[in-house]
């Protein structure tokens, strides 16, 4: 059975400290517009919200700073990350080797498995 992961926020957190330091004034966090519930824009407000969203907030202001929500379209968010645009990805991601081979992964903090629906009877 295929099981969905989500980037963990520490440890991508901690691989993104080992290599550059934290001179930005913001953290730059790559997002989607339709993971609904963990990041997805909110019709009211066009800003990004969800759980990810929260959670990248709060480690944004542990570190004394805030978070920069940069909205991408999921086939854009591994090359906003490649090349420096953004520091984290915040996307529900399979974990495959061909990703591994370009970005690093850190444990998954959500996991779920797929399933089918039928109508009883």
């Amino acid at each position: 059975m295929l099981r969905k992961t989500l980037i963990g926020w520490l440890a991508a957190l901690g691989i993104v400290m080992a290599t550059q330091t934290m001179a930005e004034e913001t953290l730059r966090v790559g997002v989607t517009p339709t993971g609904v519930p963990f990041t997805f824009v909110d019709t009211a407000t066009r800003k990004p919200t969800g759980a990810m969203v929260d959670l990248a907030s709060a480690i944004a202001a542990n570190l004394g700073t805030t978070a920069d929500f940069q909205v991408n379209a999921f086939p854009a968010l591994i090359p906003a990350l490649t090349t420096d645009k953004i520091n984290l990805i915040s996307a529900s991601m399979f974990i495959t080797d061909k990703r591994k081979q370009v970005i690093d992964f850190s444990t998954p903090v959500y996991a779920y498995g797929e399933a089918m629906f039928v109508a009883a009877g």
